[in-house]
């Protein structure tokens, strides 16, 4: 997931806002390939946008992976001695999640509660002084996480 803020746009409808180039190379031949794709938005008047409803299943996903940004940032606090730093941020992370369940398409559900229910347990091993362990568990939550993400979604 991509995001960058957009600038006011005083025309209305298409205008392109940026472009995304992907470069890859092709295995075995070691072929390198590059493609530029822009992206656009299509600006409507104040009235219309104030109408339209965000995407449940995109604001979810922005929270799960701000989540996880979250978590890593605890980790890192809790590795170098900062509890109380670790714990603020487990504790944001835990907000944004109790956050998104309330819009949560039911699919997206049990993956937010599986990660609170971790945030929660973590919370309360740090507390009780156990830096290492949690920060070790966090990281290794966020590595799982980020890595099979997407591959049980409709």
């Amino acid at each position: 997931m991509i995001t960058f803020d957009v600038p006011g746009i005083a025309a209305l409808g298409l205008a392109q806002v940026a472009d995304l180039d992907f470069t890859w190379v092709e295995l075995p031949a070691l072929v390198q390939h590059s493609v530029t794709v822009p992206v656009h938005v299509n600006v409507v008047p104040g009235d219309q946008a104030a109408g339209r409803i965000p995407d449940p299943t995109v604001r979810t996903e922005l929270a799960f992976l701000r989540t996880q940004h979250a978590k890593r940032a605890a980790a890192d606090r809790m590795s170098s001695g900062d509890a109380s730093g670790g714990i603020a941020a487990m504790r944001a992370a835990g907000s944004m999640l109790r956050a998104a369940m309330a819009a949560a398409p039911a699919a997206m559900r049990a993956d937010l509660s599986d990660d609170l229910n971790a945030i929660d347990r973590l919370t309360a091993e740090a507390r009780l002084g156990d830096l290492s362990r949690a920060a070790k568990a966090l990281s290794a939550d966020t590595s799982r996480k980020s890595r099979r993400r997407g591959s049980a979604m409709p």
